[in-house]
């Protein structure tokens, strides 16, 4: 990094050295103009402003005020290897896909970034390395990791979600006419049974979140073309009912799953046995024979 920061610096000096020299010529050329019109009046010129033109011309032309091609191809190595391609912007959208998607999911984090970026794949996988190896030198770090974590977590309670939906649905041959379901005394009166199995099953096939999605599923279906109330829900109204209905799902969910735990212990509890009779030996009863 220090070397690249050097030959950066040797860089944007002769950037201003070229700068300069494009001043000078710029006024020399002027001056030669005037000298001309001097020459033409009669006057002598100052016979040094054309060489002077014409060495700041080949200086220019020459390549004088930039790096020279080992250093320029030294830079582009140390460019690669420190990522100094890399801008702001590329590295938000590379959180950005971390939250998305979680730090495992390589693929898709490189899929992200390289549609947002136009970056090379192979270059964002060492990006990727390259971050988990030395993400705590940087100093916002414990902000990052927290997003990071956020987006984790949120991506396994979907996955939570979705694997309630799935067995509910899974436990009936035919979810959108036989399923029941569990409110806990909780239902409300705002709902029917009917149009909360529809919610369920408009769950799980386009998947929780697909609040707006559903809400035109809803607009659509026949069965409730006369139901108003139902047709009129605005997507936020559908999410707020989703979400009650997965908390009656996932309650339902546990208690079936303990009862079949209970279930288990019970069969594998073995049942207690009678204890036999107990049984005279021959010694005893010799011995009340003789005592008669």
């Amino acid at each position: 990094r220090e070397r690249l920061e050097e030959i950066q610096g040797q860089e944007f000096e002769l950037a201003d050295e070229r700068s300069r020299a494009a001043q000078m010529l710029k006024e020399l050329r002027k001056k030669e103009s005037r000298e001309r019109r001097a020459l033409a009046a009669g006057q002598i010129p100052d016979e040094g402003t054309k060489e002077k033109i014409e060495e700041l011309e080949a200086d220019l032309e020459e390549g004088k005020f930039e790096l020279p091609d080992e250093l320029k191809a030294e830079k582009q190595q140390l460019v690669e290897a420190s990522f100094g391609h890399w801008t702001k912007k590329d590295f938000k959208a590379f959180v950005a896909a971390m939250e998305r998607h979680g730090r495992e999911d390589v693929d898709a984090i490189v899929r992200d970034v390289t549609l947002e970026t136009g970056k090379a794949e192979d270059d964002i996988a060492r990006y990727y390395r390259t971050f988990w190896e030395r993400y705590e030198e940087l100093p916002e770090h414990p902000k990052l990791l927290e997003r990071i974590e956020k987006g984790e977590r949120r991506i396994a309670r979907m996955k939570s979600i979705r694997a309630a939906l799935e067995a509910k649905v899974g436990r009936h041959p035919d979810p959108w006419r036989l399923m029941t379901l569990d409110y806990n005394g909780g239902k409300g009166k705002m709902y029917t049974l009917e149009e909360d199995v529809f919610l369920i099953n408009m769950m799980h096939r386009h998947g929780y979140g697909e609040w707006e999605r559903i809400r035109l599923e809803v607009r659509r279906a026949w069965q409730f073309r006369f139901d108003w109330y139902f047709k009129s829900r605005s997507a936020p109204e559908i999410q707020r009912r989703c979400e009650q209905l997965v908390r009656f799902i996932e309650k339902e969910n546990e208690e079936i799953e303990s009862a079949k735990g209970r279930g288990k212990k019970r069969k594998q509890t073995p049942k207690a046995s009678a204890s036999p009779a107990p049984t005279e030996t021959k010694g005893r009863g010799k011995k009340r024979k003789s005592t008669a």
